[in-house]
């Protein structure tokens, strides 16, 4: 994860503890925005990057947009990462039901795209190796069997660990 990032993936950080760095908030609104997000994530430089059902979303520290684009249609409920050298990993659902893995630099540009057909990514996480990991579900399995699929930084797929049976 980014270097220095306050806030880079689900959860914060590593040990996924929902924890933050600092001295934490007063519980005076500073700003709000009039759309639904899911799971922000704040960069080393400040910028909060953030998902809706339209796409995603870079927000000044002050709340104004920085810009706007990007994914088609994320996952409700799961959050982009912000990897070692601010490179964004975002899961996108399509209309399709195919699912995207998609890489995006801080300024929004697409840098790759890692599709799995009929699969639901979970939020990324990165590896010591800048590795990519994201857990799956196949919709259409009643015993919500998935698969875990390391994907390196630059798009390719490293592995798959699928779990079989119960």
């Amino acid at each position: 994860m980014q270097p220095g990032a306050p806030w880079p993936k689900f959860s914060n950080n590593v040990s996924n503890t929902g924890v933050g760095v600092g001295s934490g908030s007063n519980g005076l609104v500073r700003w709000s925005i009039p759309f639904s997000v899911y799971a922000p994530v704040v960069a080393a430089d400040g910028t909060i990057y953030t998902t809706d059902q339209t796409g995603v979303r870079a927000l000044n520290p002050d709340g104004t947009t920085k810009w706007y684009g990007g994914s088609a249609f994320p996952v409700s409920g799961t959050g982009l990462t912000i990897g070692y050298d601010g490179t964004l990993y975002v899961p996108d659902t399509s209309i399709s039901g195919n699912c995207n893995l998609v890489a995006m630099n801080p300024s929004g540009t697409t840098l790759w795209s890692f599709a799995e057909p009929g699969a639901t990514f979970t939020s990324p996480t990165i590896g010591a190796d800048n590795s990519v990991y994201v857990g799956s579900t196949d919709p259409n399995s009643k015993t919500f069997l998935g698969t875990m699929y390391g994907v390196s930084s630059g798009g390719a797929l490293n592995g798959v660990s699928r779990r079989e049976g119960r």
